[in-house]
């Protein structure tokens, strides 16, 4: 039986393959074999499907790396900022990328897509914010290495986790003064 997650990770290989123009809900059911019926079993329509998509690429793309990133150390004590990023970029680094930026390119053309985008961002930078404390400061150099990662993920794609090494020179640099 197929699962709602099942429709996701095929509208997941779709976007990233072909883009979110030749994402349907026909394409779907050839890509899972099955039928219309059990598609609209789990999603209303084409546009609650892609809410759904949104959302997961959400919740795995944000929400859990920065779950990870703040999860207690196994002797129960508080992670530091510095194990912290470490924990998230780890992270980062086994998420796909492709799908990140098929994402993106998405968001480029539709409003929905790009608000979802938007929200992503906004829940990084927070996040990134955070790490470096309070202030103008704080935000001015989680804005820095938000649009590092982005520079960096646009630049080299899939073999982003290969340049993280660039990241920890920005960080240094930002700590340094």
């Amino acid at each position: 039986m197929v699962k709602a997650s099942d429709w996701i990770k095929a509208g997941y290989a779709l976007l990233r393959k072909d883009g979110s123009e030749r994402l349907t809900i026909d394409r779907l059911c050839k890509a899972l074999e099955k039928t219309k019926g059990s598609f609209y079993h789990h999603f209303a329509d084409i546009s609650a499907y892609e809410d759904a998509l949104l959302s997961a690429w959400k919740e795995a793309h944000t929400l859990a790396p920065i779950e990870i990133a703040d999860a207690r150390a196994s002797t129960g004590a508080e992670p530091s900022v510095v194990d912290r990023r470490r924990a998230l970029y780890r992270a980062v680094g086994k998420l796909d990328m492709k799908l990140e930026l098929a994402i993106r390119a998405w968001a480029a053309s539709d409003p929905r897509a790009r608000r979802a985008q938007i929200d992503v961002d906004a829940t990084r930078v927070a996040y990134l914010g955070s790490l470096w404390g309070r202030g103008k400061r704080a935000q001015a150099n989680a804005e820095l290495e938000y649009a590092a990662f982005l520079g960096l993920l646009h630049q080299h794609g899939d073999t982003f986790p290969e340049y993280t090494h660039l990241m920890a020179l920005l960080l240094q640099a930002l700590s340094a003064e």
